[in-house]
């Protein structure tokens, strides 16, 4: 394999990236979107530095990206979980997969990087397969809550821990769950892709999850096969709390995007996408 520094025209600025390439021609490439924090093209533990190598040994291309302001990447550092970077994702994928002269795309994003990785999917008619990394929290899949009651009660929950407590043993005993459903990109890359959700998080996110997947399901005409479902759910084996620090999820999360993309991408062991993948690609 080798890997290749690309700096892309964005906006007046330039995103830095690298392309880690296989031996031989690839049948795809992978997007690989770290979180807000600062965190480089590498991401903590050098994640995406080792999934972009496991990748090149299953023929595909990896793509790792410094969000403009960050790492090698110039401009103004400025996104959130309302607005995400997906924009320039976009600049970065469209010119590697002209660069690499494939036409198939996944895209795994952790954290902020999730909800970029839905946009690009939803945006890009390349874009085969997600994966969606959420070690903690479930806000980049999630709408969410609105109005001043919903804010009030979280509001009273960060002042008063025992109220906190308190709710959460509600939910134990009566089996409450947020009805929280997923964001609108979600139910699009699962009805024409392949979408797969990694959560460690705790039990209560964890049935909130479960409890969104069922509904989209229903939504969607009733419960389908299990086998090549999508979304597809798989927890971590380490709770939230740690969120990638444990080698054990680190170890998970590499394994599972690489198997993810190499049975997803075309030419891999289990292709099975629809042809014609997912959104238009809008300009």
């Amino acid at each position: 394999m080798i890997e290749h520094p690309v700096f892309v025209p964005f906006a007046g600025a330039h995103l830095a990236a690298i392309v880690t390439v296989p031996d031989g021609q690839p049948r795809g490439a992978v997007l690989l979107l770290q979180g807000a924090g600062g965190a480089p093209h590498s991401h903590r533990y050098r994640l995406w530095t080792r999934t972009a190598r496991d990748l090149a040994r299953r023929g595909l291309a990896a793509v790792r990206m410094d969000y403009r302001g960050i790492g090698d990447s110039t401009g103004e550092y400025g996104f959130d979980m309302r607005e995400p970077p997906v924009e320039e994702a976009l600049a970065v994928a469209r010119l590697s997969l002209e660069a690499l002269g494939v036409g198939d795309l996944g895209v795994a994003g952790n954290c902020v990087g999730a909800r970029t990785a839905l946009g690009v999917a939803s945006r890009l008619r390349a874009c085969r397969s997600v994966v969606c990394i959420l070690p903690q929290a479930l806000a980049p899949v999630l709408q969410e809550a609105k109005g001043s009651w919903a804010e009030g009660r979280r509001s009273l929950a960060r002042r008063y821990p025992s109220l906190r407590r308190a709710l959460r043993a509600v939910r134990g005993l009566t089996g409450y769950r947020s009805a929280a459903p997923f964001v609108p990109e979600v139910g699009a890359v699962a009805e024409s892709g392949r979408l797969l959700i990694l959560h460690g998080g705790t039990a209560e996110t964890r049935a909130q999850l479960s409890a969104a997947v069922a509904a989209l399901a229903s939504a969607q005409g009733g419960a389908r096969p299990l086998r090549n479902a999508s979304p597809e759910v798989r927890f971590l084996p380490t709770d939230g709390a740690t969120g990638l620090r444990p080698l054990e999820t680190q170890a998970a999360v590499i394994d599972s995007i690489a198997g993810w993309m190499d049975e997803c991408l075309p030419g891999g062991p289990g292709t099975s996408v629809r042809p014609g993948a997912l959104r238009s690609d809008r300009a």
